[in-house]
């Protein structure tokens, strides 16, 4: 079940408008394990399957949800990586941003049909093209770097500006996501509190294919969010800062820029601790 499938559910359901923005906040805090996913592939001191993960565990990520594959990546990563900085070609590194922003932000907006541009059908053939974006950003990271000339930056410096982008990209699906909320709020002439609460406050037993959706969305969402902030906090490199203050961060960070935003926000707080740690013990 993804994010594009669900747009469909959600129009064939006749479900309630709430639908859109919780799964635009959804998918910003989706694709944050995969991007983080993305940039772990690119540690060539990891093992191999760890340096295919990006493609492998996003495929996985379709075949049995998220909610599955990305907290069993994380564990087997945490078993089986070698913490270290990123030792990747930059150039690689580079395409991430929009090889991922092209294949799963621009496909998954094109989804959700706000100019009602696509048929029924059409909806039905694009979802379908949108679950192959590990496919997609895939190609496309083979075909970018003919594009891109040598910067001349370091492989750690380019995963720094990926990180600072998508926390950049997520925070403003997540914002538009709480606008959508409000513009529901102004159309169905009810408190803006009240739309908020009744897109997470789903029965436990769902009587419609709708309440089914919603409660399996917000099943995911949990998950992957509980997956990636155990990761973020406790896995290799951790620490080089205090898990307090990270904790603490992502947690208060979470409700003002977005779950998924304040969740990269934690791995680069993670990585740049562990590489001013690493340089502190040289000296």
């Amino acid at each position: 079940m993804q994010v594009g499938l669900l747009v469909a559910f959600f129009e064939a359901a006749s479900s309630l408008p709430q639908g859109p923005p919780f799964q635009s906040a959804f998918a910003s805090l989706f694709a944050i394990p995969l991007i983080i996913i993305q940039l772990e592939s690119s540690r060539r001191n990891n093992p191999i399957f760890i340096r295919w993960s990006a493609l492998i565990t996003g495929a996985a990520a379709q075949l049995v949800g998220a909610a599955v594959a990305v907290p069993v990546w994380m564990a087997l990563y945490s078993l089986t990586s070698t913490p270290g900085a990123v030792t990747g070609s930059n150039t690689r590194i580079r395409t991430i941003a929009p090889a991922f922003t092209a294949a799963f932000f621009g496909l998954a907006l094109l989804m959700t049909n706000e100019g009602d541009y696509l048929t029924k059908d059409g909806s039905f053939i694009g979802s379908a093209f949108w679950q192959a974006f590990p496919l997609w950003t895939a190609l496309l990271q083979v075909v970018l770097p003919i594009f891109l000339t040598n910067n001349g930056t370091t492989a750690n410096m380019e995963a720094r500006k990926t990180q600072t982008f998508f926390i950049i990209l997520t925070t403003a699906v997540y914002w538009k996501s709480l606008y959508a909320v409000h513009e529901l709020a102004n159309a169905t002439g009810t408190r803006f509190g009240d739309v908020l609460w009744s897109i997470v406050n789903i029965t436990l037993h769902p009587k419609t294919l709708a309440e089914s959706c919603h409660l399996f969305l917000l099943f995911d969402a949990a998950t992957i969010f509980t997956a990636t902030f155990t990761f973020v906090v406790f896995s290799g490199g951790a620490k080089a800062v205090s898990m307090n203050k990270l904790a603490l961060g992502i947690t208060t960070l979470a409700p003002i820029i977005g779950p998924g935003a304040a969740l990269m926000w934690g791995w680069r707080a993670r990585d740049s601790g562990g590489v001013a740690l690493k340089g502190k013990k040289r000296a």
